[in-house]
């Protein structure tokens, strides 16, 4: 068959069309955020087969950020078949792969784009990234906290003469510390080191703007202006336990400010309705969001994101509030100087504890820190499987990345001791074989009886999982949040090893304020030995599953008037001392109570505006 020959002439124009289409491809997708038309961009440059590396590189790049899975892989075995191997393109292909949830194949691939010489800053500190999240998904910590830790240890200041390049550094270095800091939480660590690391974080803003506030200004506003920033301002976790911030406010004293910094959704829409100012930061730079809040004149900003995923404090370093807390979303100290407080309870930090370990001051509630919606379709109590099995079923849905080799071995001792029982795992580690065959070396290591283990991947109707099972075991050093909360409204009971750390002793707090002193230990025996006395108490088993949804409802932890009055009471407190030009108040062990006076004027309150409100499916 003869070859068709190309002129050069053909092959420039080849180059210009392309080139083109990756000019306008970058603006849709980065400007102008339009999904339909960048796919369709994407598709026409590789139709047109470029025999440069660049544009296929940039397409493969983009389909993976919009999670086009199949549109991806395609492209990536383009430039495999066309281009010869480099970091960068090895690194991509890794990102396929990460996308499918092939945790072992992208492992593979990122760490071979390490041993590629050719790779600049910017491509090796996105492959320690994505080796720090793939090893997080199949619960190795070591592993994780190794590449974050690299990836945000690298020097980038000799770019700092090319702006865009420095930016995107910039923001890695930023995540990959926080997700560092995140990951050592899920080891056995001292306050200490911690401490240490955790306040290294403001090192990297150094010689940053910071706003300043008049305190002139802010006594204009008729309500104290309340801004809530976090990406979770939707159907997530965060907002399970926010969602008194935005929907019971005493709108008679103050005004919501929310910025959302993530893609909305029905539970966003549901929030948008019933606060006063709404405004998506999502596209805007950091800088940019942080002009936006200072021109609010919000008089106290708050975080719900510390160092978890896609968070906000490089707009909180700005300082764009005269008055900052970080609450809810984090657990620990974020090491940032420009926040002032951070939101805990008398029971997850009594006075003395952990304080030298923040960098903020504790604002100590008296009750709980956080306040619990239910968030699934009303259901009924269905009775303890273990009357009809035969035998217990315990059960841990946490993320496995928080079960280290300590807990394991506790587990084995609890399981050996209990005869039949089973233990039900189910979590993001067990989507793939990699994972699964991870996870099943390291209890068998601990001692486990992998015939005695129910393995499931995660999933969203993960709740009726619950009624298979009889009693949660905690994690530890680092225990479950809204894994906690779920199995216990479900009626399951919950063995908690209480810790020193904020995050370690989140399990305590929250059956403390429920009644439920008897389900806490602070030794690892206790612990075991705790459990294994529940497993032979077949109808103590039972009661806790008739009684606990009940005692969750009427408990502080589910009771959104008395928390939002002792949150506003401090909010109030807070402004009081920053207008006068006072030293920002500290909340003590003991605080005085909110009385049942206080309640019922609260309640008076909201009566007097709740006609206010749309009705119901209106608001």
């Amino acid at each position: 068959m003869r070859k068709i020959k190309v002129s050069k002439k053909d092959i420039d124009k080849k180059k210009k069309q392309i080139n083109k289409l990756v000019e306008e491809l970058l603006d849709v997708h980065m400007n102008k955020h339009d999904r339909k038309r960048t796919i369709e961009l994407g598709e026409q440059i590789l139709d047109l087969k470029p025999t440069d590396p660049y544009p296929a590189e940039k397409v493969t790049s983009i389909f993976v950020d919009l999670n086009e899975t199949a549109r991806a892989e395609k492209a990536s075995n383009y430039m495999e078949k066309t281009f010869p191997p480099a970091g960068y393109r090895t690194f991509l292909k890794s990102r396929v792969y990460d996308l499918k949830r092939d945790y072992e194949n992208c492992i593979k691939y990122a760490e071979e784009a390490l041993t590629i010489p050719d790779s600049t800053l910017l491509t090796t500190m996105m492959i320690h990234n994505i080796l720090g999240h793939a090893y997080r998904y199949v619960g190795n910590a070591p592993k994780s906290i190794e590449h974050y830790y690299k990836s945000s240890m690298n020097d980038i200041s000799p770019y700092k003469n090319e702006p865009d390049t420095y930016r995107y550094l910039f923001n890695i270095k930023c995540d990959d510390y926080s997700n560092y800091l995140f990951s050592l939480h899920n080891i056995n660590i001292s306050r200490e080191d911690l401490f240490d690391a955790i306040c290294k974080y403001n090192d990297i803003f150094k010689g940053h703007k910071v706003y300043e506030h008049d305190r002139l200004t802010h006594p204009k506003h008729d309500k104290i202006r309340i801004g809530y920033v976090s990406p979770d301002i939707r159907r997530h976790v965060v907002a399970f336990f926010s969602y008194a911030f935005y929907k019971c406010y005493d709108k008679s004293k103050f005004e919501v400010y929310c910025y959302p910094r993530c893609m909305e959704d029905r539970a966003s829409q549901e929030f948008k309705k019933s606060v006063d100012h709404w405004t998506n930061i999502l596209f805007d730079k950091p800088e940019e969001a942080a002009e936006k809040i200072k021109k609010d004149e919000i008089d106290i900003l708050v975080d719900l994101s510390g160092h978890t995923a896609n968070n906000v404090l490089q707009v909180m370093a700005f300082k764009p509030a005269p008055v900052q807390i970080s609450a809810i979303g984090w657990f620990n100290s974020t090491g940032l100087k420009t926040i002032d407080y951070f939101l805990a309870d008398k029971y997850t930090d009594p006075e003395g504890l952990n304080d030298k370990f923040f960098s903020e001051k504790i604002l100590r509630l008296q009750h709980s820190h956080f306040c619990y919606m239910w968030h699934d379709a009303p259901s009924t109590i269905t009775p303890a499987p273990c009357t009809k099995n035969g035998y217990i079923t315990f059960v841990s849905f946490n993320n496995f990345a928080k079960v280290t080799d300590e807990t394991l071995r506790a587990w084995s001792k609890i399981i050996e001791a209990v005869p039949n029982s089973k233990l039900f795992l189910k979590g993001k580690a067990f989507r793939t074989d990699y994972g699964i065959n991870d996870a099943k070396e390291r209890m068998q290591a601990a001692g486990l009886p992998l015939e005695r283990i129910i393995i499931e991947a995660d999933e969203q109707n993960y709740l009726k999982k619950y009624e298979l099972t009889d009693i949660a075991l905690d994690t530890f050093p680092y225990p479950g949040g809204g894994t906690t909360c779920d199995a216990l409204y479900m009626g399951i009971p919950v063995i908690t090893l209480v810790g020193e750390r904020h995050n370690g002793r989140f399990g305590y707090s929250l059956l403390h304020n429920m009644g439920l002193d008897e389900l806490c230990t602070t030794t690892e025996e206790e612990y075991i030995q705790k459990a294994i006395d529940l497993a032979n108490d077949w109808d103590k088993v039972r009661d806790y599953r008739l009684t606990l949804r009940r005692k969750m409802r009427q408990s502080p932890i589910m009771d959104d008037t008395i928390y939002m009055a002792e949150v506003e009471a401090a909010y109030e407190k807070i402004y009081n001392a920053w207008i006068n030009g006072e030293e920002l108040p500290d909340f003590h062990q003991d605080e005085p109570p909110i009385t049942e006076a206080d309640i019922e004027q609260y309640y008076q309150r909201a009566i007097e505006y709740i006609n206010m409100e749309p009705q119901f499916n209106e608001g």
